[in-house]
């Protein structure tokens, strides 16, 4: 019995699939997250305190792109067409109680993480490799893009879209998180 209930326990923590009103496990929290563009590499736990947004994206859904770009049309751009993680970084850019990074999936199918961070403004999202560390697929599950996880501040996840966000839904959803 002691064998079954410790399985359970080993499994239920190295695949995790949260959801809206979990706890980001100590776990994860202490994973070192491989930044391949705009920063060093990190861990989660170094951001408790703050509300943290991550985009889900894969370097071959061209829509996608839009999250960083500041060219081309697309419907979930601000008015002057640049790209949602730009507008939400200088939104709150002055909130040190909130930051924001980018997880791209399926690297150089086409773009690497350099040409995909190339889209937007210099070292705006960070982006980690999705390659190198299966935060998708092992800790959330997500199967398709994009998708965009808001955390609290105290690593509690309090919203999981699966759209491709305008900002403006985007914005209300921080907003509401930090009380603005």
């Amino acid at each position: 019995m002691k064998k079954i209930i410790f399985t359970i326990l080993l499994g239920t923590s190295l695949f995790a699939e949260y959801q809206v009103g979990d706890t980001i496990s100590d776990e994860h929290l202490q994973s070192i997250l491989p930044v391949c563009y705009g920063g060093d590499d990190f861990r989660l736990s170094s951001l408790e305190g703050k509300f943290i947004w991550i985009e889900f994206s894969a370097s071959w859904w061209t829509s996608c792109k839009y999250f960083t770009s500041s060219v081309g049309e697309c419907s979930s751009c601000t008015e002057d067409n640049s790209g949602i993680a730009d507008a939400i970084h200088h939104y709150w850019e002055g909130n040190e109680d909130f930051t924001t990074f980018l997880v791209l999936d399926d690297l150089n199918q086409p773009y690497d993480c350099v040409e995909w961070g190339n889209f937007g403004e210099d070292n705006i999202p960070l982006i980690v490799s999705g390659d190198e560390f299966p935060i998708t697929n092992d800790w959330f599950g997500f199967d398709n893009y994009p998708w965009n996880v808001l955390i609290n501040p105290d690593m509690e996840i309090v919203s999981m879209q699966n759209t491709n966000p305008s900002i403006w839904s985007m914005a209300e959803a921080v907003g509401d998180a930090l009380g603005e």
